[in-house]
């Protein structure tokens, strides 16, 4: 119809990777374009059969169709999604914490399924992200999403063209270094294979040129809890009693799973996944860390300092928690700090804190016509309004769509950090006093 029309935007109605792996949307927009309809019988589609003769009237044609996909509180909202190595993590954590339903739900499963089958590539991998080539960090996380979301599949075409790629590279041991870290938490890997990540590193002086508070800040937090669970050696509890995890401990790897020699593979990584070779100074330094976390020489001051160590790194995890009220820096972090909650409340999914962890969850999830994807941020709402915005304001067109304006207006004044007296006095840090 009409609407289905207007929502595609030029596109055929579903989803076809091999013209565009980009969804457009369409269950969104349809929606939206719906709602605006129903609201008012003076609001109508824009028209398509003719043409804007000038650039004004073809700027008028446009802001009219995105006035019609602008939300009740004032922004526009969209697909964030793209990379494939999100929402494996969030599975694997969902299923290390014994899969509870209030994280996601078995309707949230089968569009998570759908999405990463749709996503499939000819060669049976997946990519880096959804316009990468296959590579093994994309393909080993999202087999395992896969399996772990539907313990049935495994001899399903999906699966098995999946499983004859990874085995293709020489098995999970040639995956990169997130997806082994992944493995380890699930089970699937021996700390062993793991090259190490110290949370000592949190409690050297801050002048050190390598302490971690002096990476950029995506990389500091993803570090955190990796160190939290590195150092407290974290793996899912039932990893030796589920059979699924037995089945996976075959199917990742070309030899048996007890006889590989776990240390020997730290530094394996398939090439086309080697973007950056590690120079052999960092490799020497791997290597060191190896034996300091091993030798038994080391092990008194080891045991000692990590204790420390981990006990920083649960405090400053609760600090970043609270301070994004569970959403946490990116998606992520998000999952590893949750696992890291789980584990440092005893495993105890009912704690309040991995309860918090768990119901911010959605914020990250978006459904569009390729299924459910894990966004790479809660969103990027405030920047893309602030651009539309603008270009409207370009335009000069800002008296000629008021009620856009005015919704545009209430939302980016009541998103702001209002610090000062000036900005304080507006009517949306009013209303906040007022609710409080």
């Amino acid at each position: 119809d009409a609407i289905m029309e207007m929502a595609c935007g030029g596109r055929e109605v579903g989803f076809n990777p091999s013209k565009n792996p980009n969804s457009c949307d369409q269950i969104f927009r349809a929606q939206q374009i719906k709602s605006y309809l129903s609201i008012s019988p003076n609001h109508t589609l824009p028209c398509t059969k003719t043409k804007p003769n000038t650039p004004l009237e073809a700027a008028k044609k446009a802001i009219h169709f995105y006035s019609m996909l602008q939300t009740e509180d004032g922004h526009w909202a969209g697909d964030y999604g793209g990379p494939h190595f999100l929402m494996p993590g969030v599975i694997i954590a969902w299923y290390v914490m014994g899969r509870p339903d209030e994280m996601l739900d078995k309707h949230q499963c089968n569009m998570m399924m759908h999405y990463i089958t749709v996503h499939q590539q000819t060669d049976g991998g997946w990519g880096t992200h959804i316009e990468s080539p296959s590579t093994m960090f994309g393909t080993v996380l999202n087999y395992v999403a896969l399996r772990l979301l539907d313990p049935h599949n495994k001899h399903t075409p999906v699966c098995q063209k999946a499983r004859s790629f990874i085995t293709e590279q020489g098995g999970a041991i040639m995956a990169s270094s997130w997806a082994k870290f992944w493995l380890c938490l699930l089970g699937c890997m021996e700390w062993e294979g793991h090259n190490s990540v110290p949370p000592e590193m949190w409690l050297l002086p801050n002048w050190i040129p390598f302490h971690p508070g002096r990476l950029w800040c995506h990389c500091r937090m993803v570090y955190l809890p990796m160190g939290y669970l590195y150092g407290a050696r974290f793996v899912y509890p039932n990893a030796e009693t589920d059979a699924l995890i037995a089945s996976l401990r075959e199917e990742l790897y070309t030899e048996p799973y007890e006889s590989i020699a776990w240390d020997q593979t730290r530094h394996l990584v398939a090439p086309m996944d080697n973007y950056s070779p590690i120079p052999w100074v960092m490799e020497f330094l791997q290597n060191c860390l190896a034996l300091y976390e091993r030798w038994f020489i080391f092990q008194p001051f080891k045991n000692w300092v990590r204790k420390k160590a981990l006990k920083f790194s649960v405090e400053y995890m609760d600090a970043e928690d609270i301070s994004t009220n569970y959403i946490d820096i990116g998606p992520v972090n998000k999952a590893l700090n949750m696992v890291s909650a789980y584990h440092a409340a005893g495993n105890n999914v009912k704690e309040p804190k991995v309860q918090k962890h768990m119901m911010r969850i959605p914020d990250y999830l978006w459904l569009a016509e390729d299924g459910m994807k894990m966004q790479g941020y809660n969103g990027s709402q405030c920047w893309d309004t602030s651009f539309a915005i603008q270009a409207v304001y370009e335009c000069g067109l800002l008296d000629e769509f008021p009620d856009l304006s005015k919704k545009v207006w209430a939302y980016l004044e009541r998103t702001q950090i209002l610090s000062t007296e000036v900005s304080q006095d507006t009517p949306a840090i009013q209303r906040r006093f007022t609710l409080k």
